[in-house]
This record gives structure tokens, sequence and C-alpha cells, in this order.
């Protein structure tokens, strides 16, 4: 399983003195004349400027693809590319994308990040040709292929786009929404998969209980936790690992919720929450939970959001989730598991479409 850390290649106040020295630069200042209030005044100004919203989430939508895929754990590197000045000797404009991806077959990529918020699924983020054109003439300047990973926050899902083929594709009339974008994603060259389990998923705490108050048909009760116990389609999950697991999944996957308090007279028993999907098939005997990038952009948010405000940019460390990687082969020893590899549906002719066509997917179980 791979263990990722951050490479700081410079030490921050270098960063910081080359922020500073450019400021300058462009107000006409020298470092040699400027005194530290000139330089402070400055930073403020940007500093506020780079709050705005759209800044501030665009900025944390790249942190979260970083640390999603941090969490997805089957890339080997992941290096800003927009960091550095580019020195080119071409007349042609150029977008600079967000990252430089190696991946685990040593496949060299570079990723634009996009973060997209809009309530209604039939709505598209706004891709111009030109934009496209110009992301495409960076990647053939590097002999490296470009691709646009969206961040669909209301769904709270990543998907990612060749951007050849995604500007042939609208200029073929494909609106990007997000069911499109959704069957066209090629996130498995990331690593990511649905992983999936059987259901209800169950937490139970064991409690004594002391009534300390009633009122009519409400009560309060000072509530001591005893034992918790998890299961899974009425199992018990003992092996740690797959506690952490299923405690994850709980958490961040996404499932309904049903709490039940189990009562002996005026004492409470237990406390117990269930997870089951909203919808099932019956006949399949498991379900899909949510995205391993879902789970971590999830944890992500947890980490840096309180009460709907930004708090930090990104967390302080990397992640170290249980979770099953692809390729890894674990499939659960108290928690069966299962793990989807999505395909791409590809764009065809309409006269060729079928009516409801969906994404072949690669299972593998137990």
């Amino acid at each position: 399983m791979a263990t990722y850390r951050r490479h700081k290649s410079t030490p921050i106040h270098a960063d910081v003195f080359r922020v500073g020295a450019r400021l300058l630069g462009e107000k006409g200042l020298t470092l040699a004349s400027a005194a530290p209030a000139d330089l402070a005044v400055q930073i403020a100004a940007v500093f506020a400027a780079a709050r705005s919203p759209i800044r501030l989430h665009g900025t944390r939508a790249e942190e979260m693809f970083a640390y999603a895929m941090a969490a997805v754990g089957s890339v080997r590197a992941i290096k800003r590319e927009e960091t550095d000045d580019l020195v080119v000797a071409i007349p042609d404009a150029l977008v600079v994308p967000d990252f430089r991806v190696v991946l685990q077959d040593g496949a060299d990529i570079l990723v634009e990040v996009k973060n997209f918020h809009d309530k209604d699924p039939s709505a598209a983020p706004r891709l111009t040709s030109d934009y496209l054109r110009k992301l495409s003439a960076y990647g053939a300047l590097f002999s490296r292929p470009v691709y646009l990973a969206v961040y669909w926050s209301v769904w709270r899902r990543w998907t990612l786009h060749n951007v050849n083929d995604l500007a042939g594709e609208l200029s073929s009339g494909l609106k990007l929404s997000f069911p499109e974008a959704y069957r066209r994603s090629e996130m498995r060259l990331l690593g990511d998969a649905l992983l999936g389990t059987q259901y209800p998923l169950v937490l139970r705490f064991g409690v004594t209980s002391e009534m300390k108050e009633r009122r009519g048909v409400r009560s309060k009760h000072l509530v001591r936790i005893e034992s918790v116990e998890m299961s899974v389609a009425g199992k018990p999950i003992r092996n740690k690992r797959d506690q952490n697991i299923a405690f994850g999944l709980m958490l961040q996957g996404g499932w309904e919720e049903a709490e039940r308090v189990e009562m002996d007279g005026d004492r409470i028993v237990a406390i117990e929450y269930s997870y089951a999907p909203e919808t099932v098939q019956p006949d399949v005997g498991f379900a899909p939970v949510t995205a391993l990038s879902t789970l971590a952009s999830s944890q992500f948010s947890d980490l840096t959001v309180n009460s709907g405000a930004v708090e930090q940019l990104r967390p302080q460390g990397l992640p170290s989730p249980p979770y099953p990687r692809v390729g890894e082969k674990y499939y659960g020893v108290d928690l069966p598991l299962w793990i989807l590899v999505l395909q791409p549906e590809r764009r065809r002719p309409h006269s060729a479409r079928k009516r409801g066509a969906t994404r072949k997917t690669a299972k593998r179980n137990r």
C-alpha cells in the first residue's frame, strides 16, 4: 500500500520572497528601496483578492483533487504544474494545467481541475473551444495528454475527460451535464473505482442510562456507552480493518441512515444506527456505496469546512485510508467488499445509440 508525503522543494520563506519580489516589481518598486510596510500592504491586497469565492473554491478544488488522489493511492506522483514561470518560444497562447500526474504504469499526464456547483443535473460548466485548445497546446508542447477533472460538488463526484476528445464531442453538440460526464468519465485511469458491500451496515452502542427528567412524552437521560458493535447484513464485523472501512462507509458513503433507540422500561439499553441504500436490487446481494475519490473528498470537506465556512485550504496531513485499492486484492474478512471499475461510454452517432445505454462495469468479488 503506497504511503504519500509532501516533498517541499523550496522552504516557505523562499516562496514568500519570490511573491514579494514580484509584487514590488509590478508596482515599480525595488527590493532595496521598498519598506517592509510597502510589501505588507501589497500582500494584504493580494490575499484579500485571493479570498474571493470563485478563487477560494477553485483553489480548494485543486487541493481536494491532490488529497483525493493520495487517498485513492494509485498514482506515483502529483506535482503542481502552474507554480513556475514559463518561458516559451511560440506565439500561441497557452493555458497551463494545474497538475502533472505520473500513473502507476509510468504514463505521464497533465490535469486541469474545475469545480462546478449547480443543483440542476442538466447544467454544464462553461468550456469554450478556445480554452480547450490552449490546454491542448500546452500538452502538445510537452508531449503529454491533457485531462480535465471536474468536481461536481452537489453530487460529490469527480469525472475525468481527455481534453482533445472533449473538444471534439462538444463541437458535435454534446453538453457536458453531470449525467453525460459521469457516463464518459475516465477516472479509472487514476485508480478510482466504486466500493460496494452488503447491507445494512449497523453501528450499535450498548448503553446504561438513568432518567433525569420527564415532561409529558419527553424525557432526559444520562447515558453511558458500555459497548460498540458493528455488523453487516446481520453478521458481526470484528476484523479491525473491516471495522475502519465500515465506519468510513457509514460516515461518508451517503447511504440512508436510520436511528433506533432500544428501551427496557424507562431505561435506554441500546442506540443503533443502520445504513442501507435507498433503492436495492434484491437478487444482487450487495450494493455500490460510492467512489473511492468521493470518500476522500468528503473527508477532505469534514477536515476543512466548519458550519459551511471554509476554515482551511487543505488538511495538515495526507490521508491513509483503510479502503482497498484497485489491484490490492483485498475483499474483506468480515465485511464482504466489491470493487467496481467503471469504463467510459464512448459517444456514438445518434442513430446507433440505444435508449438507456450505460457503461460497462468490471466486478471483482470474493
